[in-house]
């Protein structure tokens, strides 16, 4: 594993709006392992490419309501480095929403059961994803 340090601040523009900054730092000794690597039977071929690299992201959250229950709207954009040697460096545009979709009774121990959508877009790259989560 690389060494890696987040730091990050947020602004509160106003009781709806949060702005956020952080940096990613990452320091390779060349022997790190990539995760799922197991899966790619040429993965010996990727030589790390770089000793470190420092990642800006910025983002913005939006707070509103929809059908009197609690929306969140995001967006983001993030830069990752190359890390092995062969593949290119991506700039990501990222946005999400997700919504209180049901109060839950107090025995459960979660305030919310919050339903989401999230996209991570990149050159000839796109990750989508759904999520159901519960708010403690």
């Amino acid at each position: 594993m690389p060494f890696e340090t987040l730091a990050g601040m947020g602004y509160r523009y106003s009781k709806r709006m949060i702005f956020g900054f952080d940096l990613q730092y990452a320091r390779f000794r060349g022997d790190e392992v990539l995760i799922g690597s197991g899966l790619t039977p040429a993965y010996d071929d990727y030589k790390v490419a770089r000793s470190a690299y420092l990642s800006p992201h910025f983002g913005a959250e939006y707070k509103t309501s929809l059908f009197k229950r609690v929306l969140f709207l995001r967006g983001g954009y993030y830069y990752q480095p190359n890390i092995f040697e062969g593949l290119s460096s991506r700039y990501h545009l990222t946005y999400s929403l997700s919504w209180s979709l049901i109060k839950m009774p107090r025995f459960m121990f979660l305030g919310d059961l919050d339903i989401g959508f999230s996209n991570d877009i990149a050159d000839k790259y796109s990750v989508s994803s759904i999520t159901l989560d519960g708010n403690f």
